[in-house]
């Protein structure tokens, strides 16, 4: 397969990057003599505005979520809004250049705009080249659905299902998890420590006030686990923690390992965020995060509530109490790692087979 893949993302948010590195090393593992470029296309149409309007989805988001629920409503529920077209339209000329710069056999979106900017193109310069959208939450969003896409990648049956009910036809839809990189598809590792492991992710840290010195010393209390908590490249949160004298707390900064932190682990507490949700769905490990989250969040958070995978947590003051009821009570683990099974029993094998029937 002597082919040219690009795969497009955005710089909003880490799951569309990190989903798409995933692609990337499934399609080189997959085949030879392919070539796959990762385009964010944002940095690439404007690098000075992109990080402009990064850095405030970020700030929006943390400290405005209502106000990011608004527009994510509009975009959501609107087809073809007229945000995303007007957008697309000022800066068709230039996405051109840079998306086919390198005459792609198959084109990969993992951002809606992204999909957007290549159906706008393949509508009026009637270029053939196959669009695959991938969608990395779990959402019923009209803005991820576009003329011209040969073929949506989805997280769940959910989602197909949404697709078919707006007309997207069946055989065009592959369920196959958000993708993520193999060493998180191996599965649950056996624990054979007498303690059980909770893995805490630095991004849910001020959600559950757990960096309160009178919330760590009462998690430090619980003798029968091991808590390790992750404040990845989060250092002012990793220095304020480490001053601590903790017996059953670690605290570990950045780290390439959190794969193996997760296979090992009882219970992962995070963000309901679609990539690290599905980590840990293909870890085989139970989640707990907050309630009441925003945008595309909220759709993960409704996935786990449907499908009984993990604790969501409406009072950050019953946090301690609903992991004891949850770990002392192996019916109830064992109840959620049964369902996280099925939903990757639901996963297409080997989705990236499929990009050379397209081509052909």
């Amino acid at each position: 397969m002597n082919k040219n893949i690009v795969i497009l993302t955005a710089p909003f948010g880490n799951g569309h990057n990190s989903a798409s590195r995933a692609i990337k090393k499934m399609i080189e593992k997959e085949y030879d003599n392919v070539k796959v470029d990762i385009i964010d296309l944002f940095q690439e149409l404007n690098p000075k505005s992109a990080s402009a309007f990064s850095k405030m989805y970020n700030m929006v988001t943390k400290f405005s979520p209502l106000v990011y629920d608004m527009y994510y409503v509009i975009k959501k529920k609107q087809e073809n809004n007229f945000i995303d077209k007007f957008m697309i339209d000022q800066n068709l000329d230039k996405a051109v250049d840079i998306i086919y710069q390198g005459d792609p056999d198959i084109i990969i979106s993992t951002f809606p705009a992204c999909s957007g900017y290549v159906s706008r193109i393949k509508e009026k310069l009637k270029f053939k080249t196959p669009l695959v959208t991938v969608m990395t939450d779990v959402v019923d969003s009209v803005e991820w659905i576009y003329d011209r896409t040969d073929e949506y990648w989805v997280p769940a049956k959910e989602t197909k299902d949404f697709l078919i009910s707006k007309a997207v036809e069946e055989s065009m839809i592959r369920v196959t998890g958000i993708p993520v990189d193999e060493k998180f598809t191996i599965g649950k590792e056996i624990n054979y420590r007498k303690k059980k492991q909770i893995l805490i992710m630095g991004d849910i840290i001020e959600k559950f006030d757990l960096d309160s010195k009178k919330r760590l010393e009462k998690l430090d209390s619980l003798d029968n686990y091991l808590i390790k908590i992750v404040t990845g490249r989060n250092k002012k949160l990793y220095n304020k923690l480490i001053k601590n004298d903790f017996k059953n707390i670690e605290i570990i900064g950045f780290t390439n390992n959190i794969s193996s932190l997760m296979a090992h682990s009882d219970l992962v507490v995070t963000k309901p965020g679609g990539l690290t949700l599905f980590e840990a769905i293909n870890s085989e490990v139970p989640v707990i995060t907050n309630f009441k989250s925003f945008g595309q969040e909220n759709g993960n958070i409704d996935f786990i509530k449907k499908r009984e995978i993990g604790i969501l947590i409406e009072d950050k003051r019953d946090f301690l109490d609903e992991v004891k009821l949850c770990l002392e009570n192996e019916d109830i683990i064992e109840k959620y790692r049964e369902n996280i099974k099925i939903i990757k029993s639901e996963f297409e094998s080997s989705p990236v087979s499929r990009l050379r029937g397209l081509v052909q």
